[in-house]
């Protein structure tokens, strides 16, 4: 499939969930960030731009062990779910020209999956509820890998179940350590706006082929 703007011929697609497919950054953002302030923790002001890439399991993992929060992973988990699942399950929705870009990759016969720090408990329902499960050959979360996004071989990985080599293989997300690191194992990054990560545009324009400010940008020539 030939897309404006990507020189190579593209023959597959991966997907991050929040804040590239799903408008679910803030309530993403707000689980992790309702623990730390219910327990009181110090952190710093860029904990959500590291904790991204790290998956529910890393993120607690990375707040007990740097943070210093005593509960169990488990505990964590638990509360994340309590005050993020009833979002992802209700109300969240898909950002606008996604669906346009998922009709037309499955119009070309290119294989697409999900790739997310966010667990398959929370995502399911919400693709289920926006009518977006058939769109996706399968999603892998990071914690189902034991792997983060901030690990080259995740994303080799992905390709391989994906059926396709990772320089013909878009890998779209809005956070600067998940593009950076999806470059680096050589695959077609493309940046997606996201008020979250609006900080890191710059950076991030400089590490990926394509940079969208909406999804309606993809199928029209790159500026």
């Amino acid at each position: 499939m030939k897309i404006p703007g990507i020189a190579a011929d593209v023959r597959g697609a991966v997907f991050d969930f929040d804040g590239t497919i799903m408008d679910s950054m803030p309530d993403w953002a707000g689980k992790m960030l309702h623990l730390l302030n219910t327990h009181r923790v110090q952190y710093p002001a860029d904990i959500i731009r590291t904790v991204t890439p790290l998956g529910d399991g890393g993120s607690a993992r990375y707040f007990i062990d740097v943070l210093g929060l005593d509960m169990t992973p488990q505990a964590i988990q638990a509360e994340l779910d309590a005050y993020a699942l009833p979002k992802y399950r209700d109300s969240i929705l898909p950002k606008a020209g996604v669906v346009s870009l998922l009709d037309a990759l499955r119009s070309a016969g290119v294989p697409v999956c999900i790739l997310t720090a966010s667990p398959q408990h929370m995502i399911r329902p919400c693709l289920a509820r926006n009518g977006l499960t058939e769109y996706f050959d399968f999603a892998w979360c990071c914690d189902d890998l034991g792997m983060k996004k901030n690990q080259p071989e995740i994303y080799v990985k992905t390709c391989a179940e994906l059926g396709t080599l990772p320089e013909n293989t878009l890998f779209f997300d809005d956070n600067l350590l998940a593009l950076s690191t999806a470059t680096k194992a050589g695959m077609l990054s493309v940046g997606v706006y996201d008020d979250s990560s609006a900080a890191d545009e710059e950076a991030i324009r400089a590490v990926t082929m394509r940079y969208l400010r909406s999804w309606d940008e993809l199928l029209r020539p790159a500026e």
